[in-house]
């Protein structure tokens, strides 16, 4: 008779428990109705910055490939603001994608590869992409030269480019 007793408790402690967890559910979902929060959630940041990432990438090859196709070469500046003559045939070679960063506000980086070839002579550039995305799409804000052959024309301070001082050794080369 003692074991009924404690089984009807139980059962008793059993009801009173699913009880509360059931009118707490239904207080909860009248509070928070299912439509106020969109299923499936939205992306994560990580999943934001790769999207974006990836399609400023394509953003920047689809710039080189249509610029170099109707001008022949690309509109590159030095630190100073003068054009930069690239003589040769100017070959895309990569980006760096592991170095897209938000450089500002909408504003993205990007560091890539060239060759320029002429004659026997092949040039290895490093070019520094500015681009914004906009309404209308992705827009260039500047183009740098960063490296001829492997060596610095240029570098960054505070994330800002900025002209090499002679003696000594750049405190970071991209943003």
């Amino acid at each position: 008779m003692k074991r009924f007793k404690q089984s009807k408790s139980i059962n008793i402690f059993t009801g009173i428990c699913l009880l509360v967890l059931g009118f707490s559910v239904y207080v909860y979902s009248q509070e928070h109705p299912s439509q106020e929060h969109p299923w499936p959630p939205k992306k994560t940041a990580k999943e934001e910055t790769k999207n974006v990432s990836s399609e400023f990438s394509k953003a920047v090859e689809s710039y080189i490939k249509e610029t170099i196709k109707s001008t022949g070469t690309l509109p590159v500046r030095d630190i100073g603001g003068k054009n930069v003559k690239i003589s040769g045939e100017l070959e895309f070679v990569r980006i760096h994608k592991e170095k897209i960063v938000l450089y500002k506000d909408n504003t993205y980086f990007a560091c890539a590869d060239f060759i320029a070839k002429s004659a026997d002579v092949e040039t290895n550039y490093d070019l520094d992409f500015f681009m914004a995305k906009t309404k209308d799409g992705w827009k260039l804000n500047k183009l740098l030269l960063h490296k001829i052959n492997g060596e610095l024309q240029m570098t960054y301070r505070n994330n800002e480019p900025s002209p090499l001082e002679k003696g000594h050794l750049p405190s970071q080369e991209h943003p």
